[in-house]
């Protein structure tokens, strides 16, 4: 089981990452909206999810076009 204080900060990840998918719909629609705080909500949320444990990781690549092919389908 999480510590509350794990449960804390992944309920602030999730804020954190709604606000955030909620400027890119905005930006996608053609509203204007503030990069330095979209660059902040960016930077805290990698900050929350390294405190919480999630570490990025290499993904295992393809070359171009065998990407675009897989994209296709």
């Amino acid at each position: 089981m999480d510590s509350f204080q794990q449960e804390i900060l992944a309920r602030r990840a999730v804020f954190i990452a709604v606000q955030l998918e909620t400027m890119e719909a905005n930006a996608l629609d053609g509203k204007p909206i503030d990069l330095g705080t979209y660059t902040q909500g960016v930077n805290a949320l990698s900050g929350l999810l390294a405190k919480l444990g999630l570490k990025r990781a290499m993904r295992k690549t393809t070359d171009l076009s065998s990407y675009l092919q897989e994209s296709k389908s």
